[in-house]
């Protein structure tokens, strides 16, 4: 404050304590203001991730530009940077800098000189390796909050042999690796196909990874479980499609885990003598996530739509027992906005019953996430968050209750491990999945089209 001239600007880049005196800025009229480091653009995903670019005029000093800068200065000599270096020392020597760090106080900076990069290792081995003989050798592609905290206890409780697991950050994986007893971590996917012991996959990776992900593996000729959603495009699913048809040998499965719950699996034994058609309300209390998170990202997660509401799709068809024939959906408010987290959803069968899935952002924590409503030939089923099934005019069934929520998740795995080690049947007929899947892609192109009901 002191140094700079009045009306004069100060801005702080990085992390200091701070002791302003109020009186230093206020006889200069001085003003202060913090930066990100790096400068505009950082932490925007707009920005670093996507490559949209903030217009010159506007903002002069972007990340980017910063750093363009500096290194232009440096080419030049105008910026010099060979006083500040005070040490030189090879790779191989760092660790005894670390380990004798108080007797470097005078040094202003250590340059570590690599010398000739060695190849890195490709694969971490963790742990002792298990059989890999036979059916149902498995590789987790993607070590992410879902995968550590459902798939891989439930793997791990069912006694999966899993071999390799793959993460993006090899930390994540190597972490999970130890955790759960898994042979190998690595960061490389690629690996994981060209091992002909492993026949089956995991994927639960970001959204735009599964169909690509999915068709390698096929063309591989592994079996394939990945999580929601299949495809984010049309183009997507038929690649899909077409890798299915040649290996049609091979199961493909989507993580619809509502299907085995044990709730939707007494609703199905409910509804087993029902002739006529039958009315299903789904209501999904699904609660608010910021806009700028990974999953409403069009090209990263394809909104909430796609990523989570397929769910909801996939399930009123299963319990319809049923194919979708056509769908409309609206948006809350006056836009037709095909991101939208607010939407009614209106589905057609062919059998003439008919469902509404209600996706909604807007409500109350209080309220329950998950309830479904079933209507048919006199009698009603109600469904309460995976915890409570009532029925109305059903003989010899009025309640079900369980003491935890259970969406179907264990049961999945299980009916999976067993399907693929004996090579039966799958456990979600795949046309049933590219039904499921038309569906939801239908939704956005009839919220396009301002709701008018799409052909699937």
């Amino acid at each position: 404050a002191n140094m700079s001239r009045k009306c004069g600007r100060i801005v702080l880049v990085g992390v200091i304590g701070l002791n302003i005196r109020r009186a230093d800025f206020y006889e200069k009229e001085l003003s202060f203001q913090v930066s990100c480091s790096y400068g505009p653009g950082r932490y925007d995903d707009n920005y670093e991730l996507d490559g949209h670019d903030y217009p010159l005029p506007f903002v002069r000093w972007t990340e980017n530009r910063n750093f363009q800068a500096v290194l232009d200065s440096m080419a030049s000599g105008s910026l010099r940077v060979k006083e500040l270096v005070t040490l030189r020392i090879p790779l191989e020597k760092v660790t005894n800098v670390y380990e004798n760090i108080h007797l470097h106080k005078k040094q202003l900076g250590i340059v570590i000189e690599y010398g000739d990069t060695p190849d890195l290792a490709k694969v971490v081995k963790i742990s002792e390796p298990k059989k890999t003989k036979g059916h149902g050798v498995i590789a987790v592609i993607g070590a992410g909050n879902f995968s550590q905290g459902m798939i891989l206890p439930c793997l791990r409780r069912h006694g999966a042999n899993i071999k390799t697991i793959v993460s993006s950050k090899g930390v994540t994986g190597n972490h999970a690796a130890r955790k759960f007893g898994i042979e190998k971590s690595s960061c490389h996917y690629e690996e994981v196909l060209n091992d002909e012991t492993i026949d089956t996959v995991i994927i639960t990776t970001p959204h735009n990874f599964h169909a690509t992900m999915c068709t390698q593996a096929l063309e591989a000729n592994k079996n394939v479980f990945v999580e929601k959603p299949l495809a984010l495009t049309i183009k997507e699913l038929d690649s899909v499609m077409k890798s299915q048809c040649d290996h049609n040998d091979r199961h493909l499965i989507v993580g619809f885990n509502r299907r085995f719950s044990p709730m939707i699996l007494k609703v199905n034994e409910l509804l087993r003598d029902t002739v006529g058609p039958i009315n299903i309300v789904f209501t999904v209390n699904a609660g608010f996530i910021s806009k700028d998170h990974w999953s409403q990202n069009n090209k990263v997660g394809g909104g909430r739509i796609l990523g989570e509401a397929c769910h909801f799709i996939d399930l009123v068809s299963y319990v319809a027992n049923s194919r979708i024939s056509s769908v409309s959906a609206n948006a809350l408010g006056k836009s037709y906005d095909k991101m939208s987290d607010n939407v009614m959803i209106s589905l057609k069968f062919e059998s003439g019953s008919q469902a509404v899935v209600n996706y909604l952002s807007n409500g109350s924590k209080s309220y329950s996430k998950e309830r479904m409503e079933v209507f048919t030939e006199g009698r009603i089923l109600v469904l309460d968050n995976f915890r409570r099934l009532d029925g109305y005019g059903f003989k010899g069934f009025k309640k079900m209750k369980v003491a935890s929520q259970d969406k179907g998740h264990d049961v999945q795995f299980k009916r999976f491990l067993d399907s693929i080690k004996i090579s039966g049947p799958s456990i979600i007929p795949f046309h049933e999945i590219v039904n499921s899947t038309k569906s939801t892609l239908a939704v956005l192109e009839s919220l396009e089209k301002g709701g008018i009901p799409v052909v699937v």
